[in-house]
């Protein structure tokens, strides 16, 4: 039998009226993950030595960094977190089939089964419970399509999966991927689209979740040197190499959103630093503008936020298919808005680490919060009195770190399984206990 830490999060006896000094955090808040995953990719891949920095170091990007070095790229992380390339040309290519565990990363995924799909020994990837029940079809189809032999032991489109390349692509060739699931399907294949002698032509179905997850992909690797065109559903990759030199990841904003509700919630101000608002490169970043709307004052200089609010937070109705990570911390915000805060869209999270409608829904009814959902929708109505309750994590980590912002308001709040915050924020309970979230068992 599996067995699960359980810790209790209660708002420490400081936290009150009197108490109003504002949350200063500098430095806190790791790199974009987003970022860390593609540039990680971009960076192997890349003839030339390379390094990125402001890596973050967590469960999801150690695993990717792992699987690279399994495969035979010259990386190294350093401990000021950055990774370093020796660059593709120095690559020692594994002697006989090897394996890699994603862990519980549906993005490393997609992204290094593409990237397997290239070699031509066979590449065996599996991972956690949850990950190897999540969809890995529609792009195990386009990889065969293009000459990859494929295994699947549970023949369900799903992994555990053997891989065995090479890839190749003509002039003429034209992959068709359906958008409606996950963009990381669309993503993998741009990462290696310059791979291709003639290039690669992708033709996304409608309709596309996450699209801004496919812009950061294309302004990344058209950054790294790669000529691509993305206009409507058609994106032309012209082939080449990479050319990445040298990048510093920016903080990642669903990292933020955390302490950010924490402040909506309780009341307090906050500024964080640094952090530049760049809602052109991932839609989470919007975090601000759906505060700001709920109720809050904010300002955004060009590298810190500061965060109050002087009047009662409000519902919203949003449109959430580009910026689905943070549609977990909004609704625990929602929970003490007024009125009902209804986020649309959302159909996919129902493949995330979680069912992230229905089981963030299962777990604020606990506490006694108003709340529904349906295929594509969650709703919340704010204002109803919340007692104490104890958090299933569902293995996500977005489920603990959004649902662990209740304490500021709730006592007695315990939770099941909180190292799953591991997956892409280690640091999170402790920048908790900094802001005053004690916890213990």
């Amino acid at each position: 039998m599996k067995h699960h830490n359980t810790i209790s999060l209660f708002t420490i006896k400081q936290f009150n009226e009197m108490n109003k000094k504002p949350w200063q955090l500098e430095n806190c808040i790791p790199g974009s993950k987003y970022l860390a995953n593609r540039a990680m990719i971009i960076a192997a891949l890349t003839p030339q030595p390379s390094s990125l920095a402001n890596l973050p170091d967590n469960n999801d990007i150690r695993s990717l960094y792992e699987a690279l070095k399994t495969l035979g790229y010259q990386i190294h992380w350093d401990e000021d977190a950055c990774v370093h390339s020796q660059g593709a040309l120095k690559r020692v290519k594994p002697s006989s089939g090897v394996t890699i565990d994603c862990g519980a990363s549906g993005t490393m995924a997609r992204f290094i089964s593409a990237v397997a799909a290239m070699d031509d020994f066979p590449i065996t990837i599996t991972g956690s419970e949850r990950l190897c029940e999540r969809p890995m079809g529609q792009l195990f189809s386009v990889l065969k399509d293009l000459g990859a032999e494929i295994l699947e032991e549970q023949l369900e489109d799903c992994l555990p999966a053997t891989i065995k390349g090479p890839l190749s692509a003509d002039e003429a060739t034209l992959v068709e991927l359906p958008g409606s699931i996950s963009s990381q399907y669309a993503s993998a294949m741009i990462l290696i689209g310059c791979l291709f002698p003639q290039g690669l032509r992708i033709k996304l179905l409608q309709p596309v979740v996450s699209a801004h997850y496919i812009k950061m992909t294309c302004d990344l690797a058209s950054s790294a040197g790669i000529h691509l065109n993305f206009e409507n559903e058609f994106i032309e990759i012209q082939p080449g190499d990479y050319q990445l030199k040298q990048l510093n990841l920016n903080a990642d904003p669903c990292s933020a959103s955390y302490p950010l509700a924490a402040a909506a919630i309780s009341g307090k101000s906050i500024s964080i630093s640094p952090f530049e608002y760049l809602p052109q490169q991932q839609g989470e970043f919007v975090i601000v503008d759906l505060l700001r709307k709920m109720g809050c004052e904010v300002v955004c200089n060009e590298h810190q936020i500061k965060l109050s609010r002087r009047q009662p937070l409000q519902a919203i109705v949003e449109n959430m298919s580009d910026k689905p990570d943070i549609v977990q911390t909004l609704a625990v915000v929602a929970c003490f808005a007024q009125g009902t805060t209804r986020f649309e869209g959302i159909s996919h999270l129902r493949y995330k680490e979680s069912d992230r409608i229905k089981d963030t829904v299962d777990e604020l009814r606990k506490f006694g919060v108003k709340a529904d959902y349906g295929e594509d929708w969650l709703e919340v109505t704010g204002g109803s009195k919340l007692t104490a309750a104890t958090i299933d994590t569902h293995d996500d980590h977005r489920m603990a770190m959004a649902l662990a912002q209740l304490a500021w308001k709730v006592e007695g709040v315990s939770m099941n399984q909180p190292e799953v915050v591991a997956k892409s924020f280690p640091g999170f309970w402790e920048l908790m206990k900094q802001m005053g979230l004690e916890s213990g068992s």
